[in-house]
């Protein structure tokens, strides 16, 4: 299967995306920035809230993560802009592109070429080119990484010193959801299993909130599974309330971490006591690793393993997206 190779081949990504990434040069301009905004759709918009998440906590400097034709008013020449398209083609993307140049925003593109690498030629743009026939969803650490390295350029953040561990991380686990091992030994495996004909519902707390939101976009295309997903502590004001029902057709996945809040901790453990015999089954899946960005790359990791083996499990290959190329091609016409 083409994405589980995609996907195992993950730890290669982290150091090749690094790699790429410096050999691009950023004007020293680019250093006097007051916002950042990350400009993308599906897996694309996904990195850029991983970034966000990522540095929340570090950088006084304020993300955003933007997924439509049109920037917001406030974007401006002090803003850094990250233009994310895998295809290069994305029709949103690319109008919001041109219109950060018509903003003179200080922009860095990460695509595999197409439209995007045809306007950065054009106006003479940083770009970061990543392989082709990986996939949106497949290039994740690809897009997330590129941005990082740019940022260290750029003296905003060091996260990306935290690539090595990440990697050991990524390679312990590559052995663990070995597709070649059988059921009882794969954990993936057990959980795309015991969800199989459900809808599941990911939820996720804290830096793992884009991370649930990865999963579920995986579901929809890996498996071609409906799935939903919500965050720690919004999920109390609002999801927690049809669960009063039981509905056997709902699996529930906890993303969790060792260092949880407190009370997002309470939150979590009560709200899995309340809800456990009201859907199929409930699982928790704890991220590995020390620093935040092996926890995220490794939740994101695993999820794509349950993905893939929920969609085997589905009969259908997890590599296409056919629906989204008929809309592709039905809105051309």
């Amino acid at each position: 299967n083409g994405m589980i190779d995609i996907t195992r081949n993950m730890p290669e990504h982290c150091r090749d995306s690094v790699l790429r990434a410096s050999r691009v040069s950023i004007p020293d301009t680019y250093e006097d920035v007051e916002k950042i905004v990350c400009i993308g759709m599906g897996a694309c918009y996904v990195a850029g809230k991983l970034l966000e998440g990522l540095l929340l906590d570090e950088i006084t400097i304020p993300i955003f993560v933007l997924n439509d034709y049109n920037l917001p008013k406030h974007v401006d020449n002090k803003t850094l802009a990250f233009l994310l398209s895998y295809s290069g083609n994305t029709e949103e993307t690319v109008s919001s592109f041109m219109d950060a140049i018509k903003r003179r925003c200080k922009i860095v593109a990460v695509s595999s070429g197409g439209e995007v690498e045809k306007i950065c030629n054009k106006y003479e743009i940083p770009l970061i080119k990543i392989p082709e026939k990986l996939t949106s969803r497949g290039s994740i650490v690809y897009l997330l990484f590129s941005m990082l390295e740019v940022l260290r350029k750029l003296r905003i953040t060091e996260k990306i010193k935290d690539m090595q561990e990440t990697i050991e991380v990524l390679v312990n686990l590559r052995e663990e959801l070995d597709p070649a091992l059988p059921l009882e030994k794969n954990k993936a495996k057990m959980i795309a299993k015991s969800i199989h004909g459900t809808i599941p519902i990911v939820y996720g707390s804290g830096f793992l909130g884009p991370v649930a939101l990865k999963w579920k976009n995986d579901f929809d295309e890996m498996s071609k599974n409906y799935a939903f997903y919500n965050v720690f502590p919004e999920m109390n004001h609002n999801d927690i309330v049809p669960f009063e029902f039981r509905n056997e057709n709902l699996s529930v996945i906890f993303l969790r971490y060792a260092e949880e809040q407190p009370e997002i901790k309470k939150r979590i453990d009560v709200t899995k006591k309340l809800i456990s015999d009201k859907v199929r089954c409930v699982h928790e899946v704890y991220a590995v690793g020390k620093s935040k960005l092996a926890k995220m790359i490794s939740t994101i990791f695993i999820g794509a393993h349950v993905t893939i083996f929920l969609g085997i499990l589905n009969g259908v290959d997890p590599m296409p997206v056919k629906m989204v190329d008929q809309l592709t091609k039905l809105r051309r016409a």
